[in-house]
């Protein structure tokens, strides 16, 4: 018998993450998005949560990563015709490539 997984979870999820098909500005979007996680919850809110036993607000940390995913994939390229309003409140617009209800910067 053969193993068909990964040896560990971190495998795993590695695959499984990057198994989607995508298209290339959904793929350049898709591998920012786990930093742009970690980043939020570690820089932004772990401090607090840990130190001063404030519970998180998870809408505001929502907000920061799609802002944070938005400044990334736009300094690498991927969205540099679009602002970061426009990235952030009408990503499948942008991803569909119309152009109707977004303004190039």
């Amino acid at each position: 018998m053969q193993w068909v997984l990964p040896q560990t979870v971190v495998d795993l999820l590695i695959m499984w993450w990057k198994g989607w098909c995508l298209k290339p500005k959904q793929r350049v979007i898709w591998d920012v998005i786990p930093l742009a996680v970690m980043w939020a919850i570690w820089n932004n809110k772990r401090n607090p949560y840990v130190f001063e036993n404030s519970n998180p607000d998870w809408v505001e940390i929502l907000e920061l990563i799609k802002i944070r995913v938005a400044l990334w994939v736009k300094a690498n390229g991927g969205a540099e015709n679009y602002t970061v309003d426009n990235f952030v409140f009408r990503l499948r617009s942008i991803l569909d490539g119309k152009n109707s209800n977004t303004h190039p910067v």
